[in-house]
Formats: structure tokens, C-alpha cells, sequence
């Protein structure tokens, strides 16, 4: 049987993906606010982004994957980009999803999870998992971006510092969502 619990984000170890996406989320959040995609910059994340799994909500619980980092396309033994979410995931795990989906788009803080990933006529794979929204130019949360990856991996971490001209950049849209 999958288990599938949620956790505090502290109890991921230190250098795993989640907690090195988790110091650059830390730094541009702003204390809860909406983080705007524009200010994301891939490059920042060369060891994070093959643990990635990008989706657009489209409408409703419709979400279509956009990017499968190679990592996770091992682990799930398939490239996903451009289908829906669901496709070969059990039901219980989808119905989950879409729910913590919905509380982030509703504003909530991000998820974290550690567990088996439940895959259809595969082994399960014991993981953390995290999942975060990302905002549009109009501050409604559009994008989920999900770090998926086994316990054991390691990211080299990062010192995420916000620097000037990015805070700048964040300024305005601070102030439209408030």
C-alpha cells in the first residue's frame, strides 16, 4: 500500500531539490504574496529542473503539463508535456492533486509531501514532493510547478539572494495584489 503524508517543509533534507527551490521561494514570496512567473529564471536551476513538472491550469481541475524535467520523466517512464493531468495516475492521487491545486490557487502556501508516488503497473518510487503557484501578469495563480524527486538526490544548493533590479521587478506586482 502507497503512503502519502504530508510533511513540514524542514523535514526535507538539506540539499534536496524541494529545499533548494524552497530558498529562492523563501526569498521572493514577499510573506505570502503571490510570486509572479515573469520573475522566474530557469537558469538559476540547472539541478532542480530535471525534478520539475510544470503545468498550466487551463480551466476548472484542467491542467495540462507544459515541461517534464528529465528526472521526473524516469521516474514516471514517460514524457508528459502537453497532456492533462491524470493521464496513468491513480484516482486517489488525482483527486488529492486537485484539491491541493485549488488551495493554491486560492493563495495557499505550498505543499510538501514525502511518500510513493502512486503509478499505474509500475513500482512505487519513495519521493518528497512539493508543490507551488505561480501567478500571472494579472496575480491569479496559473502556473503549478511541482518538484518531484527521490529522497536520496541531491541539488548542489544555492545562495538565492533577491537582488536590486529583481525587487524592483516585484514592486509593482506587490501592490497590484494587495
Amino acid at each position: 500500500m502507497a503512503s502519502y503524508r504530508s510533511i513540514d517543509r524542514h523535514d526535507i533534507a538539506d540539499g534536496h531539490p524541494i529545499d533548494v527551490f524552497d530558498a529562492y521561494w523563501d526569498a521572493v514570496s514577499a510573506g505570502g504574496q503571490p510570486v509572479p512567473w515573469r520573475c522566474f529564471r530557469p537558469m538559476d536551476f540547472p539541478r532542480v529542473l530535471p525534478w520539475v513538472l510544470l503545468l498550466d491550469h487551463i480551466e476548472d481541475d484542467t491542467y495540462v503539463y507544459r515541461l517534464t524535467g528529465s528526472g521526473c520523466e524516469q521516474i514516471f517512464g514517460r514524457n508528459m508535456t502537453g497532456q492533462t493531468f491524470g493521464t496513468g495516475v491513480k484516482k486517489s492521487f488525482i483527486t488529492t492533486t486537485l484539491k491541493e491545486f485549488a488551495a493554491l490557487r486560492e493563495g495557499a502556501s505550498p505543499f510538501y509531501y514525502h511518500g510513493t508516488i502512486p503509478i499505474q503497473d509500475r513500482d512505487y518510487i519513495e519521493v518528497y514532493r512539493a508543490a507551488y503557484g505561480f501567478a500571472d501578469k494579472c496575480g491569479n495563480i496559473s502556473k503549478m510547478f511541482v518538484v518531484v524527486a527521490p529522497v536520496s538526490t541531491v541539488a548542489a544548493p544555492r545562495k538565492m539572494q533577491v537582488t536590486p533590479r529583481e525587487e524592483a521587478r516585484l514592486r509593482p506586482f506587490k501592490q497590484l495584489v494587495r
